[in-house]
């Protein structure tokens, strides 16, 4: 693992996990920092156990983390709450995971600029504001895209300041806050949200990159759409389905 003349090894290191064996641990000392990538399926066993702590651990040495649990159901998801993931991954810029339980933080990660979550459940009252200053929470975050999730949070905020290019919702009445809003996000290009819920997003101030517009709530539900506020934007039809 040590690079030519003694140095730490600065390239990317693949590190895949599957079923519930734990494989040979690499040697973590000659890694740099955001250089690690982990994958992995069918999670379960030893693997659910370990995954946790070996972040606490090891965390800071992760780019990108994507990993799918044998277990999707509510009462048996992997559970990463406990986990500051902040803290212990500050390097993370890929997060996609499919049956975990995760909190509201996985917003805040610092250098996150994918997010990927399928069949997984958010905790927390909460999501702070995102893109509403410069550098915070959710201002690197480009592609966004959930899954079936579950959400405790009511609402969701981007701010003008948010990096986001794209976001893409599908799922039961879970999946999503009732309220979403978009202001003045001048990066934003498309926006889908198909669920079996109702649900109200607002668009507002200065987007002029934003070309596509899907609301659809299933049927006997509302898709509530306010985007009077809505200025330099330019698409000609925001497509709101009812069905």
């Amino acid at each position: 693992m040590s690079a030519p003349g003694g140095g730490r090894r600065g390239g990317p290191a693949r590190w895949y996990l599957e079923g519930d064996t734990w494989p040979e641990e690499l040697a973590w000392g000659d890694l740099e920092p955001g250089r690690l990538e982990i994958a992995g399926d069918n999670l379960a066993g030893t693997n659910a156990r370990r995954l946790g702590p070996f972040l606490e651990r090891h965390g800071a040495l992760v780019s990108h983390l994507s990993l799918e649990s044998r277990y999707l159901g509510e009462e048996a998801r992997i559970d990463l709450s406990a986990i500051d993931l902040v803290k212990h991954c500050p390097h993370v810029t890929r997060l996609w995971l499919q049956g975990f339980r995760v909190t509201t933080r996985v917003f805040a990660l610092p250098q996150l600029t994918q997010l990927h979550l399928s069949d997984c459940t958010v905790v927390g009252a909460s999501v702070p504001p995102l893109g509403d200053v410069p550098g915070g929470p959710g201002s690197r975050l480009e592609e966004t895209a959930f899954f079936r999730c579950r959400f405790e949070a009511s609402e969701l905020t981007w701010g003008p300041h948010a990096g986001l290019r794209e976001l893409e919702c599908r799922g039961e009445a879970e999946a999503w806050p009732p309220t979403a809003t978009f202001d003045g996000c001048r990066d934003l290009v498309k926006l889908t949200l198909d669920l079996d819920a109702a649900f109200k997003v607002c668009l507002r101030g200065s987007m002029p990159h934003l070309s596509s517009v899907r609301l659809h709530a299933g049927r006997g539900r509302e898709a509530g759409l306010d985007h009077a506020a809505l200025r330099d934007c330019s698409f000609d039809l925001i497509r709101t389905v009812h069905c």
